[in-house]
């Protein structure tokens, strides 16, 4: 886990190139993580710019196939000392602070930020492929591999069923 001391970090500032192996719980990242990164200090803020790199491993959600995607990221944050957050009350966050972070005490852990980096840039339906066909709903064929013999002419929507139902009920 990469960790900066702030008071060690000098007046022209640290440059880190770096490769760091990362777990996630929520993906798997295949590759050790690239990072370039440009880390300065004005007054009590720490300034973190660069980008981050890597394969992550996915499952898409169309066919379901495992598939690996290459992850890049730039990067701009500014730290504040968590103490500031304290100082004030009811601080309302705007969208010009998303970029903005804390720091408690003299350490700042670069590897939470690579992990929200990572998990950030995840698409929310991966797709193995923007061609991907995906499965057939009658017989879980992969469309992309074989043509499927269902007859999908009568089910033009999977709520069919549901809607079949509720016909049924009217008649009754």
């Amino acid at each position: 886990m990469m960790k900066v001391t702030v008071s060690e970090i000098p007046n022209e500032g640290l440059d880190f190139v770096e490769e760091e192996a990362l777990e996630l719980a929520e993906v798997k990242v295949v590759s050790p993580v690239r990072l370039k990164l440009r880390v300065e200090k004005v007054g009590n803020e720490v300034i973190v710019n660069g980008s981050v790199s890597a394969v992550v491993g996915l499952a898409c959600s169309r066919c379901l196939k495992d598939f690996r995607k290459d992850f890049e990221s730039s990067l701009s944050v500014v730290y504040h000392p968590v103490e500031e957050l304290k100082e004030e009350e009811g601080h309302e966050v705007k969208t010009g602070e998303l970029d903005i972070g804390f720091y408690s005490g003299d350490e700042l852990d670069i590897s939470e930020l690579l992990k929200e980096q990572i998990l950030l840039g995840i698409p929310i339906k991966p797709l193995c492929k923007d061609s991907c066909k995906g499965i057939c709903i009658g017989c879980g064929a992969d469309l992309n591999e074989t043509a499927c013999k269902c007859d999908t002419k009568g089910s033009g929507s999977s709520f069919d069923g549901l809607k079949n139902y509720f016909i049924e009920r009217r008649k009754e």
